[in-house]
């Protein structure tokens, strides 16, 4: 599977390195409050290493209180997208992200 566009712009603000690293999902998996994805990339994105986890926050408009995604490596070449909404309830109708935040880290 591919990455949809709100994964992808989520991993372009939180890794400096994604854009040019060719990837597939593994994995997704819908969750009340959210969803998650497994991602494989072609290569290890340096700097980060299986000590990093880092945070965006974001607004949309279907999303009250907004949200945030966390990303974090599995190993080497894979790792883990979570989204989460700031108010417990992810609607499917979230498919692109507004005014972003710079990522906290």
């Amino acid at each position: 599977m591919n990455l949809d566009s709100l994964e992808t712009t989520a991993l372009n603000e939180m890794l400096e390195a994604f854009e040019q690293c060719s990837s597939e999902v593994i994995e997704r998996q819908v969750t009340s409050s959210g969803f998650f994805t497994v991602i494989k990339c072609e290569r290890p994105i340096l700097p980060f290493t299986q000590e990093s986890e880092r945070t965006w926050q974001f607004s949309h408009p279907d999303l009250i209180d907004g949200g945030f995604f966390v990303c974090w490596p599995l190993n080497d070449v894979e790792l883990c997208l979570e989204a989460v909404s700031n108010s417990g309830r992810w609607p499917l109708e979230v498919t692109a992200i507004q005014a972003p935040h710079p990522p906290l880290r």
